[in-house]
């Protein structure tokens, strides 16, 4: 039986609206699967769907790697007309009599295929399979979504009403086919697949421990084992991942990302940790494990690649202990850390344990890939830079209403940095008054909030990340203000991208922001703290460059900053850090035990 991965996603979307249809289709045909969604590899360039609906799927899909070609096949015309709107290529099909389309074989091999619940409507599915397989580049992913026949309710029903027909679920009267788990994975492995990796999906638990008690007394004489009997029908269906190609003798080995996170604030574990967390967990072969303030180590096979990534910690010589407990089982050890370490004095007080304690430290921004460069001159490592960047593509929301122009400002720790802005703000706001219904909206900062001379603005305190990307993509400018010191200028550029990314017509200081940011084509840098009143007063009046900067800034992260992007190259350096373990694993353990001859020392502390 494959080994079930663990894999922790910070995103799903179960369902997305009509884009347009002249009838109405069943909403069965326009649901994305999240689990599908979350499985399907950000790595794939190419997508092929059997049984693609509406479009849904695809959509979601889109909005994370926007430059997919993703080509679909369906059997019903009114769902397919739909999909034609939101799929690069999609052709009718009927998967039981129809030879595969010319045009979907012109553009095979494909970097992934996906069954969402449509293997069980077919009369062969097994020759279904052999045939797409063949359409998969070498080592590429099958995606598999198939209904549980030993899930217990089944068992019941059987066995109190006999079989019957229903609209949708496991008594769907269009389903043909049926399969227990152990069906499904020969199912894929008949066609040169190997199933990698098992999750189950809608588990029904209400109802089921009882079924399983009732059970449990005659499963003995049926040779089965109680706990087993339970895990089995448990699933109402199993989603199934595959490679394409040849049993290996030994099987490929996993890789386990293991994650420290930061309390959820302002959404920065969202960004530096939990989305590419999620992203790289859409890779076959990848365990994923995100945890709070929490150092729990697994035991895992020795030889797998482990990877710990400690977020933004502040070590002193007694956190030595931990690091060389991870260290010493096996571990690679990332510290994550993205902004000055002068914020936190015990970094340098503890001769940058925080830094050189570690097998890599991974950033947001160049500038600070120099400096942590020269912190680390106790015990060099590895520095890498990953951009904060967008997992998934926003729907965009704003300039919808032709009076109103909504402003957002939503910040941490920022209060300095507006100061100065605030007399042009308000200057802004006396001009307009009464031409332009100029509406803000305040996330956090309540100071901010107060000193703005309008009462057409609203606060919202700080709230969880998704809500605060949403109230900003409501929005059609942001005033990302930063005073020039050395603090800010290791900042990085992430709120450009969140509003770049929404479509926000974007205000901002040339500190950090210039080096993104073209002025009148993405966005306006307002070079001295008056320029943000003088050129909030320009956008609003101008309504159609504003909206222009947002779909230029919008367009710039689309190509440029997606998350999707990085999956491979942050997934090869964690590899690299692991194959040089050899080396760099007994200097580290040295230099470890070194820092916990220091506790000792209350001069040290």
């Amino acid at each position: 039986m494959p080994d079930t991965a663990t894999n922790t996603q910070t995103e799903t979307q179960t369902e997305t609206g009509l884009s347009s249809s002249d009838q109405p289709i069943r909403a069965y045909y326009d649901r994305a699967n999240p689990d599908l969604l979350n499985r399907l590899p950000l790595t794939a360039g190419k997508v092929l769907e059997l049984g693609c609906g509406a479009g849904a799927l695809a959509e979601a899909f889109r909005m994370r790697v926007p430059n997919v070609f993703y080509a679909g096949l369906e059997l019903d015309p009114a769902a397919a007309k739909i999909a034609a709107e939101r799929i690069d290529l999609v052709e009718l099909f009927n998967a039981d009599t129809d030879d595969i389309p010319a045009s979907i074989l012109a553009q095979a091999p494909f970097d992934a295929v996906v069954f969402g619940d449509v293997l069980e409507h077919l009369r062969d599915p097994w020759a279904t399979v052999r045939r797409f397989a063949e359409l998969l580049a070498p080592n590429g992913t099958m995606l598999t979504c198939i209904p549980n026949v030993q899930n217990w309710k089944v068992l019941q029903t059987l066995m109190t009403e006999g079989f019957k027909f229903e609209d949708e679920g496991l008594f769907d009267r269009t389903h043909i086919r049926w399969f227990g788990l152990s069906n499904m994975v020969d199912l894929l492995r008949q066609a040169g697949i190997q199933a990698c990796e098992i999750w189950p999906r809608n588990v029904m638990t209400e109802g089921h421990e009882a079924f399983v008690r009732a059970m449990t007394p005659s499963l003995p004489a049926l040779g089965i084992k109680p706990d087993e009997f339970a895990q089995r029908t448990r699933a109402l269906q199993y989603v199934l991942r595959g490679i394409k190609g040849t049993p290996p003798k030994r099987p490929p080995q996993r890789m386990l990302l293991q994650s420290m996170m930061l309390r959820p604030v302002g959404g920065v574990n969202d960004v530096r940790i939990g989305r590419p967390m999620a992203a790289m967990g859409s890779i076959p072969g990848i365990d994923i494990v995100a945890q709070v303030r929490t150092m729990k180590l697994l035991k895992k096979p020795e030889g797998q690649p482990k990877i710990f990534i400690w977020q933004r910690p502040v070590h002193r010589y007694i956190d030595a202990r931990n690091i060389l407990r991870a260290v010493e089982s096996g571990y690679i050890v990332v510290t994550e850390f993205d902004d000055h370490t002068m914020r936190w004095p015990d970094v340098a007080k503890h001769e940058y344990l925080t830094l050189t304690g570690c097998h890599g430290v991974q950033t947001s921004t160049r500038y600070l890939a120099d400096i942590f460069t020269e912190q680390q001159q106790a015990q060099p490592n590895d520095v890498r830079v990953f951009p904060n960047s967008i997992f998934n593509l926003p729907p965009r929301l704003n300039f919808r209403s032709p009076q109103r122009m909504s402003v957002f400002f939503g910040a941490l720790n920022r209060e300095k940095d507006w100061a100065a802005i605030i007399p042009g703000l308000n200057q802004a706001i006396r001009e307009l008054d009464g031409e332009i219904d100029l509406h803000f909206s305040v996330v956090h900062d309540q100071a901010f909030f107060d000193a703005l001379e309008t009462s057409n603005k609203t606060f919202t305190p700080t709230c969880a990340y998704p809500h605060y990307l949403e109230l900003m993509g409501q929005c059609e400018i942001a005033l990302l203000p930063l005073e020039d010191n050395l603090f800010n200028r290791c900042k990085s550029d992430l709120k450009f991208i969140e509003a770049g990314a929404a479509g926000l017509a974007v205000i901002a200081s040339p500190t950090v922001y210039q080096h993104t940011l073209n002025h009148n084509e993405t966005g306006l840098l307002a070079e001295q703290a008056a320029d943000f009143g003088t050129a909030l007063t320009e956008l609003a009046r101008n309504r159609d460059k504003a909206k222009a900067l947002g779909d230029q800034a919008r367009a710039y992260v689309r190509d440029n900053r997606m998350m999707a992007s990085q999956v491979r190259e942050r997934l090869d350096w964690y590899r690299k850090l692991w194959d040089e373990r050899h080396e760099t694993t007994p200097r580290l353990i040295e230099y470890l035990k070194g820092m916990i001859g220091k506790i000792e020392d209350p001069d040290r502390l």
